[in-house]
Parts: C-alpha cells; sequence; structure tokens
C-alpha cells in the first residue's frame, strides 16, 4: 500500500524525512519523462498527494537550488496543460510556496526546535555539516532556523545557552558574536514580558 506522508513522518527522523523529500524532488526536476509524477509515485511507493507534499517541502525549506525549483515549476507548469487541474497544484499555490521560500516561513515549530537542539548537541559538527545532515542546499536556512528558534521562544533557555557557548567558543570575531547573542537574548526577554502579559489573570 503507497505511503502518505504521516507514514513516512512517523517512519524517519526529521533529517531522513527531509532527505527523501529532497531526492524525491530531485529525481521529479532532472526527469525528461512526461509520465515522472506516476513513474515516481511508484518508484517511491508513495501517494500522489505524497508526492506534491514532498515538492512543495522540498521548496519551502530550501532543500532544492533555486535552478531545481524552476525546474520543477515547468515541469508542474506543463503537466498541468496537458492533463488539466488535478487538485494538487496550481500557479497560486506555486507562488505561496515561493513566497513561503523567501520568508522562511513554512518551517514548523517541531522541526525548528528539533535542528536547534541537534546543533546545540553537536559542536564537533561544522555548521555547513549540519546543513548538510538536514539537506539544505547552504548555511543560510540553518542560520535563520536557528534565529527564529531564540527570538520566538521556541527553544529553552538552556538550549539557547548551549547554542551561544558554541558560537562564542568558534566565533572569528568574537565581539560581534557577544554582541548578537546579547541582541538575542534581548528578544527573548521582551518576548517573555509579552508572553507573561498575554496571559489571563484569575
Amino acid at each position: 500500500m503507497a505511503k502518505n506522508s504521516l507514514d513516512l513522518r512517523k517512519e524517519l527522523s526529521l533529517e531522513d524525512f527531509f532527505r527523501f523529500s529532497k531526492k524525491v524532488a530531485i529525481d521529479y526536476a532532472t526527469s525528461a519523462a512526461s509520465t515522472a509524477v506516476s513513474a515516481l509515485t511508484e518508484k517511491y511507493d508513495i501517494t500522489k498527494s505524497t508526492f506534491y507534499t514532498l515538492l512543495a517541502l522540498s521548496i519551502t525549506h530550501h532543500l532544492v537550488t533555486d535552478k531545481a525549483v524552476q525546474s520543477i515549476r515547468e515541469k508542474l507548469q506543463a503537466n498541468l496543460s496537458a492533463h488539466g487541474c488535478n487538485g494538487y497544484y496550481s500557479a497560486v499555490k506555486h507562488n505561496k510556496l515561493l513566497e513561503e521560500r523567501k520568508n522562511y516561513s513554512a518551517f514548523k515549530k517541531h522541526e525548528i526546535e528539533y535542528i536547534a537542539k541537534y546543533y546545540a548537541s553537536n559542536p564537533q559538527l561544522s555548521k555547513a555539516d549540519i546543513a548538510a545532515i538536514f539537506q539544505f542546499y547552504n548555511t543560510r536556512p540553518l542560520e535563520l532556523v536557528l534565529k527564529k528558534a531564540c527570538v520566538e521562544l521556541i527553544i529553552s533557555d538552556k538550549v539557547f545557552e548551549a547554542l551561544r557557548t558554541r558560537a562564542i567558543d568558534n566565533a572569528t570575531d568574537l565581539d560581534y558574536t557577544i554582541q548578537f547573542f546579547c541582541e538575542l537574548a534581548r528578544y527573548r526577554d521582551r518576548a517573555k514580558k509579552i508572553k507573561k502579559q498575554s496571559q489571563p489573570t484569575f
């Protein structure tokens, strides 16, 4: 029975789920076959809806390059022209994915927390190493995910301090790094005050 995205998320770690998504997306981007969707859903034993979910994730989470995104878009548009609306893809939906790719808004809190904790717990791995583990095609997505984890209080103070320690220990510009984390700490303090003020009192 073909697997859906929920099955895959249960079976795979986050990094393996990203890796699988990227593999499917690159296979599609580089395929010349007009029947690529059917061929790849059969190859990977996934449902059609899951196939489009994995494509979307690869785009929004920066698992594939801009060139691959363009190739995917062209193939999906061609498929749409040939077969009509399929319920999974439209130009409007694709533009929404591009917007989410641009502002990194598609990352879920549990994904951000997992990545930040992984980064904090593996100081022996470089930023580039961890970006590669999570299939990001460069380190920029990782940097922004870590920043979101800090300023949006997605991670605990303990994890935040681990990130600060790691950054300072590996800093090439120590003054800048200290200043940067002081600024993040101020963001966290403000966010905590806002959160506390928004809580109901009885």
